[in-house]
């Protein structure tokens, strides 16, 4: 992403450039990153050089309006320029320094470096930090966007995985400066590494943690489940299956409700991957883009069967897994048929209804389709076609291939049926790259190639009861 060195004097010349809007501006810096491309900056002097400027210099001023009206709107009675005593300031962790400065860091990012999806993931963190009074993961999120999305670490980073060993020597101050900050909050999170050049923490714009999203993986549960990012090793929140309401007479002693807080724990798990290539492959320009690829093509099939069948010991507690044997299992037939899929259906508590979506596979899908269908049967089938999905009984089907496919084997699970967002998947923001200049093959001679692992960690499990699974009968 190119960028222009900051001049003191630069005030008068971007002066006459104007933008309507943020969109304006924001359309501004993109026309200019495309013309520049993989320029590192702009020429200092011309005039797209005050015009980058001046966008940029739109785009922060308005994004520190916004956050001063959105102080202002949070303390009632106040009103722009009349000092307010009546209230104490807004002291909220989110209305913090540091999460300003962490919110113009996304802002700054093109839609081609960040997706809206990835924008609404790190937003929806900061909501959940922003709940918690004492302020310390907001903090820690906000340190962590702002170091690793700062363009200069992005480029450092870069010149690493194109050179490894030396790659350092070409730093600018500026790209230094950044590494050091990024390695400072490293050490202080307790993220380390021990390759041959060490290991550095993900830049914001390479991040799987941030990259995989709902809508751009083919992972399934993760497409519709609850998704939260952290910066510690496990999620914890408060769950319940809920309280009763009365109506209760004047004068008359409320009647008891008791309810049970839970707080299931989601863990997190290491994920790796070791990626290898010719040395000549690897002093390509854009290695750095090849390797994020790659591990999130690598992230998103083992997450996939996770998600959905995984143990829980050192690796994520799979759906399929916690409904298995639980309460929410329930059996049909021996052969399923169209009044076990119907009962199955109605058999979910009426809370969990409006969001409810079933998932199976796609062979059992296509038997799904046949019900009703057979010779000489009026009944229409079960499943009609949609989008995005089909719909089953007027509901989602999502397909997940990672689940069982044949209905006639005994115990097969082949249905379930739930509000996803009660499965969560927590993922870390620590991701970690790792170069290793040298592989040996076999005999302990050097193969001409070099190697990048990577990983990170996430979680998953269900964490209320807001599922059903189907499963065939013995019998």
């Amino acid at each position: 992403m190119p960028r222009t060195r900051k001049r003191r004097d630069s005030s008068g010349d971007i002066d006459q450039f104007h933008f309507q809007d943020i969109h304006e501006a924001r359309a501004e810096l993109a026309e200019l990153a495309a013309r520049y491309g993989d320029a590192e900056e702009i020429p200092e002097g011309t005039q797209d050089h005050d015009r980058w400027e001046a966008a940029e210099t739109f785009v922060t001023r308005a994004q520190e309006r916004v956050e001063e009206l959105r102080e202002l709107a949070a303390r009632p009675g106040c009103t722009e320029g009349v000092p307010c005593r009546t209230r104490p300031r807004d002291n909220r962790p989110g209305s913090s320094r540091e999460y300003s400065a962490a919110m113009r860091v996304i802002e700054r990012h093109r839609a081609d470096e960040l997706s809206d999806a990835s924008r609404e993931k790190i937003t929806a963190a900061f909501d959940l930090a922003r709940s918690q009074p004492d302020g310390a993961e907001t903090r820690r999120l906000a340190e962590w966007v702002t170091v690793t999305g700062d363009p200069d670490y992005l480029t450092a980073t870069a010149k690493l995985f194109s050179d490894p060993e030396y790659g350092h020597r070409e730093w600018t101050r500026e790209e230094y400066e950044a590494f050091m900050r990024a390695k400072n909050y490293q050490r202080a999170v307790g993220v380390y590494g021990t390759g041959a050049a060490g290991a550095f923490l993900a830049p914001f714009q390479l991040n799987p943690a941030i990259l995989l999203t709902n809508d751009s993986t083919v992972n399934p549960i993760r497409q519709l489940a609850r998704v939260e990012v952290i910066t510690s090793t496990e999620w914890h929140g408060i769950t319940s299956a809920g309280t009763s309401a009365h109506w209760t007479p004047e004068l008359q002693e409320t009647t008891e409700s008791t309810v049970s807080l839970l707080q299931p724990p989601v863990p997190t798990h290491k994920r790796d991957t070791w990626i290898v290539s010719s040395i000549e492959a690897s002093q390509s320009t854009n290695i750095s883009q090849q390797v994020k690829d790659l591990a999130l093509d690598a992230f998103n099939r083992l997450e996939s069967t996770a998600f959905t069948l995984g143990s829980g010991t050192n690796e994520p507690t799979g759906i399929i897994t916690a409904l298995d044997g639980s309460a929410s299992q329930v059996f049909g037939g021996a052969s399923i048929d169209r009044a076990d899929v119907i009962a199955f259906q109605e058999s979910l508590a009426p809370r969990w209804r409006p969001a409810a979506k079933f998932m199976a596979a796609l062979e059992f899908i296509n038997e799904l389709r046949e019900f009703g269908l057979m010779a000489n049967s009026v009944e229409t089938s079960l499943v009609v076609e949609g989008t995005p999905y089909p719909k089953l009984r007027g509901w989602d089907l999502v397909e997940n291939s990672e689940m069982d496919k044949d209905s006639s084997v005994p115990g097969a699970n082949v249905l379930v049926v739930g509000d996803f967002s009660n499965y969560l998947i927590a993922d870390s923001s620590n991701s970690v790259y790792e170069f290793v200049p040298h592989v040996f093959g076999s005999n302990g001679r050097p193969l001409g190639a070099r190697g990048w692992y990577s990983f990170g960690r996430t979680g998953g499990d269900v964490i209320a009861p807001g599922f059903k699974l189907l499963s065939a009968g013995t019998s």
